[in-house]
């Protein structure tokens, strides 16, 4: 039944819709985050130059200040051009039509067809129906012209393991893709590693200046 075909394939587009607006949501708070936490870490390592133990450093510092508030101007620019907040607003209104658009669909199959998929006493489906519905479908996937990348629909499979069979390999190399290396990773590594280090140089420093 190609209305049913339709409708299946329009719940499949919806859940990766939302999956990647929620991706699109993660990778904002992020990177959003990220920028901050450098931005502290450059005031944290001008104020080192106060520390009894840095006070001849202060060619260092300057010239590690300078590079890292380089680094936050660069990133804080790429997190704005890659428009997560934008991304995530598309997505989630997509979904958010295409689930209505289902829902219409729901409708018309359940007052046509009984539950055998058989159309009921009476009932006939033209093909301009079908073209409709089609047509609706291709008309919201081109008003939100971004479409979803191939692992939002296999994330989004997970909250379906009943319609989608995963061994426990999958499903762990899937969770670790979304908490950890697609979202996460690249942006908490760029922020805390310079972070960490100042943190361990301000260690160093002032058990060097209680040892004097």
């Amino acid at each position: 039944m190609v209305i049913n075909e339709l409708s299946n394939r329009i719940w499949r587009t919806t859940i990766a819709r939302f999956t990647a607006s929620r991706r699109m949501h993660r990778s904002h708070v992020a990177s959003t985050l990220s920028v901050a936490v450098l931005s502290a870490t450059v005031i944290g390592i001008n104020v080192l130059v106060f520390l009894p133990s840095f006070e001849n450093e202060d060619k260092l510092i300057t010239v590690a200040t300078i590079i890292l508030s380089l680094f936050a101007l660069v990133m804080s620019l790429l997190v704005a051009l890659m428009r997560y907040e934008a991304k995530e607003t598309n997505y989630h209104e997509c979904g958010m039509e295409l689930r209505a658009l289902n829902k219409r669909i729901d409708i018309f199959i359940e007052d046509n067809f009984d539950t055998e998929g058989n159309l009921k006493e009476g009932k006939t489906i033209s093909k301009e129906i079908n073209e409709e519905f089609q047509c609706a479908y291709d008309n919201i996937l081109r008003k939100y012209n971004l479409n979803h990348t191939e692992f939002d629909y296999q994330y989004a499979q997970l909250g379906y393991l009943q319609d989608f069979p995963k061994s426990g390999s999958e499903i762990m190399k899937l969770k670790f893709r979304w908490h950890i290396w697609n979202v996460y990773l690249l942006y908490y590594l760029i922020a805390f590693v310079p972070f960490i280090l100042m943190l361990v140089l301000l260690l160093s420093g002032t058990q060097g200046g209680c040892d004097c």
